[in-house]
């Protein structure tokens, strides 16, 4: 600060009145890192009090230009760490002059970095932008996504641009990474078959119990009508069927030889030949098997790029589950208990890992659990009530909210939804027969469309569909 104590009348060289008695710096004595800036400014004191910005009316100087330079407009560039005495003097005749110290710091580090968002789920073909947040030792952040290096774990399935924008081009769960400064962080992309690339269902196949047969239907994709298309044999007690996202394997819970048999899909014909290595084997009476939508993780009651299966534990369930479905993002997973709920569980997007996160009440004994491809609604068949239970879904939380329910045949035991979203199926195990319902693709409500005659006591169905 500079003091003058006396000298009246008149301007100091036409630019501030003699009536100014001091000057002063602000801020005082700051503190910046090598490569940032520091704005100064002066202000003067008049003797009535009155305080006016002298910034623009001083000479600045550095006592150290190596440390750190300072424009005439009072703005201070930090070269190298150390000390300087920044200087700001008053034109005119006064000559009132302030000090105060620049000390310049080494720059601040890069300690961690986060990704957004976390773990998302896209349809293949699409893209999704990632973006990485760094934080630093001085506890500050910033966004450096176009600074980090990006990577994916698996470029066949999503590729990752200079900028963090992901390419996704196969179902499945590539890593993405953002490394800067030798810090890296990761997160999983879910890529799931997009509606428009698996749009026309093509074949559709049941399980029958009581001959250990499998019944192999074509499907008119303009009307959804079945049309027989032959069978082949399975293991003991064939329960449940499903395919993998791509349609390219099949699987079956085999409930009294404690297995699960892998099938090849023909994508012309629709037959289906064993995978090398099937059956697996699985715990005590497997009763219901999917694949999640990106293909990556099976699910089997009771206790996927070559159709083989490996184990990766268990979870407990409700009381007698008998039938597991996923939705489309890959994010939830439902199971029927047949004491008249469905459990509700996330999916961990790097282990495959189930967490519970509730139940909803199910009608009298529900058997199994459909969703539509837009994941925004789900259907249960009731075996006590003969009906099909229907609910929407959020697709936020995965939570069910009932909106009716519809008749349907004897025993109703699997609900399946076709590729396209267009028609349901249940097959009716005591009727021996396979319901057909169209949907309303604004409120998720069924109309009959029809039967048609299955084998005996059919017991699981699937649709597969025209890969484009």
């Amino acid at each position: 600060m500079a003091l003058v104590l006396g000298g009246c009348g008149g301007h100091c060289g036409g630019i501030v009145p003699c009536t100014i008695i001091e000057i002063e710096i602000s801020p005082a004595n700051p503190s910046v890192a090598v490569g940032s800036t520091q704005q100064f400014k002066v202000s003067g004191d008049y003797l009535d009090g009155t305080v006016v910005d002298l910034s623009s009316n001083v000479t600045w100087s550095s006592s150290d230009t190596t440390i750190a330079t300072i424009s005439p407009g009072g703005l201070a560039s930090a070269l190298k760490t150390g000390s300087t005495t920044i200087t700001a003097t008053s034109k005119g005749t006064q000559r009132l002059t302030d000090s105060t110290t620049l000390t310049v710091t080494a720059p601040p580090t890069l300690v961690s970095i986060v990704l957004t968002p976390a773990n998302p789920s896209v349809t293949a073909g699409n893209t999704a932008q990632f973006k990485a947040t760094g934080t630093f030792t001085d506890g500050s952040t910033a966004d450096i996504t176009s600074s980090a290096t990006w990577n994916s774990s698996d470029t066949t399935l999503a590729s990752i641009s200079g900028s963090g924008l992901a390419m996704a081009a196969a179902i499945g769960r590539p890593r993405v990474t953002a490394t800067s400064s030798s810090i890296s962080a990761s997160t999983t992309l879910i890529v799931v078959m997009s509606a428009s690339s698996a749009a026309a269902p093509r074949f559709a196949y049941v399980t029958n119990l009581s001959d250990d047969t499998l019944s192999i239907y074509t499907v008119n994709a303009g009307t959804g009508q079945l049309r027989g298309n032959g069978y082949i044999q399975t293991g003991s007690h064939p329960n449940s069927l499903c395919l993998d996202p791509s349609g390219k394997f099949a699987y079956v819970t085999n409930n009294v030889a404690n297995d699960v048999s892998a099938f090849v899909v023909d994508s012309i014909s629709g037959s289906l030949t064993p995978v090398s290595g099937s059956p697996f084997a699985t715990g005590s009476s497997p009763f219901t098997v999917i694949v999640e939508p990106s293909g990556t993780f099976a699910y089997v009651t009771n206790d996927a790029g070559t159709g083989v299966l490996t184990s990766l534990g268990k979870i407990a369930a409700g009381t007698d589950p008998v039938s597991v479905t996923v939705d489309s993002s890959g994010g939830f997973l439902y199971v029927a208990n047949q004491i008249n709920n469905i459990s509700r569980y996330t999916i961990d997007p790097t282990t495959g890992m189930l967490a519970s996160v509730g139940t909803t009440p199910a009608g009298t004994e529900p058997m199994s659990v459909g969703l539509d491809p837009s994941g925004k609604f789900a259907y249960v068949g009731d075996v006590v009530s003969n009906n099909i239970l229907m609910y929407t879904v959020d697709t936020i939380s995965g939570a069910l909210t009932s909106t009716g329910t519809i008749a349907a045949g004897t025993y109703p035991y699997p609900v399946v939804v076709d590729p396209s979203g267009k028609f349901a199926y249940v097959a009716n195990g005591n009727s021996n027969d396979l319901g057909i319902y169209t949907i309303d693709a604004t409120t998720g409500a069924l109309a009959p469309a029809g039967t048609i005659a299955a084998g005996s006591l059919p017991d699981s169905l699937t649709i597969t569909a025209i890969i484009q």
